[in-house]
């Protein structure tokens, strides 16, 4: 995914060689993506790893969305979280991803699924296709 973003925001830089996460190898094909997104705030993993091999939840696709459009100048200010309570599961999103999943919903770039959020659930590529998509031609 964050290579997805990577290259949707045409950002550079990064370090193939010395990505920051203990379980990024170097040279990895997204090593250099990844690095340049820790540069930047997209991404902390947990501290010490990124855990590549993990699935991404739909609010943490959406946290890693909003820090890149942050980071390309795209998004500025603050988002009301008010609309969450549109969705009967607008409670189940973290605290940290409250913000970001509120502004993509208020951009028009999550409509949600069924009624429902599904903050929690893995995102799939489709889902990721569909918001990078909206984000980068709005």
């Amino acid at each position: 995914f964050i290579l997805m973003l990577y290259r949707a925001f045409r950002f550079s830089g990064g370090n193939a060689n010395n990505p920051g996460f203990a379980d990024v190898p170097a040279g990895a094909y997204y090593a250099q993506a990844v690095s340049a997104a820790k540069q930047m705030g997209i991404v902390n993993g947990d501290g010490v790893n990124f855990m590549p091999n993990n699935s991404i939840t739909r609010q943490d696709a959406m946290v890693m969305v909003k820090n890149a459009m942050t980071a390309a100048g795209k998004f500025q200010g603050s988002t009301s979280t008010a609309i969450l309570n549109n969705f009967p599961d607008g409670t189940a999103v973290s605290s940290y991803a409250r913000e970001a999943v509120s502004a993509l919903i208020q951009m028009g770039a999550v409509n949600g699924s069924n009624g429902m959020l599904n903050p929690r659930s893995a995102i799939t590529r489709a889902e990721a296709a569909v918001i990078l998509h909206f984000v980068m031609t709005a």
